[in-house]
């Protein structure tokens, strides 16, 4: 089962289904630590975990309030 917006393929229609919400504007799912967001929730627990976003507890006042340059990349996460 090929995607017909990207190179993907899966062998279930059911992985493709899922899948496909990557390219709908619709990401229901916000991190609660950064500005990124989700069209999966899997994909927003792995971020947490994986990114370890979780281990900052302000970074969104520290983003937006940090003007001099430092940590600025921490939300490209």
């Amino acid at each position: 089962f090929k995607c017909d917006q990207c190179p993907q393929s899966f062998n279930r229609n059911h992985d493709l289904k899922r899948h496909k919400r990557i390219h709908l504007a619709v990401k229901p799912y916000p991190c609660q630590y950064c500005e990124k967001q989700f069209s999966r929730k899997d994909a927003l627990k792995r971020h947490v975990l994986v990114k370890g976003c979780n281990n900052t507890s302000n970074k969104k006042s520290t983003s937006s309030n940090n003007n001099n340059g430092n940590n600025n990349n921490n939300n490209k996460n």
